[in-house]
């Protein structure tokens, strides 16, 4: 699923896991890779509902309460949201790549056959 290839770029970021990331702590650190974290989901268009269930929150006031607060370190998390994006999509482009030269492959094989 691709929000766990997002997270995993997230922690990676920061050298954090995956639990603290999920975690209640309210460390610094944690708070913004959270941030990020919830940035990217919304920059790719999840809803706010989704996201607080990604993060183990209640609900997504929780959500947009983190998406508000984070204002000192606003520009910074959102450069690395972008680099996080942007690590995903050439992941994805790869796959897609793969995929598209497998398919042509099968299909050279498949007109061979006839």
């Amino acid at each position: 699923m691709k929000t766990e290839q997002i997270k995993n770029i997230v922690c990676d970021q920061f050298g954090i896991t995956s639990d603290k990331l999920l975690s209640s702590s309210r460390k610094s650190e944690i708070v913004d890779a959270r941030h990020v974290y919830a940035l990217v989901l919304r920059e790719l268009g999840f809803t706010l509902k989704f996201i607080a269930k990604k993060l183990n929150r209640k609900d997504h006031s929780t959500v947009i309460n983190l998406l508000k607060q984070r204002s000192l370190s606003m520009p910074e998390n959102k450069r690395r949201a972008k680099n996080v994006i942007k690590a995903y999509r050439s992941m994805t482009s790869i796959k897609n790549a793969r995929y598209r030269l497998n398919m042509r492959e099968f299909l050279e094989m498949v007109q061979q056959l006839n």
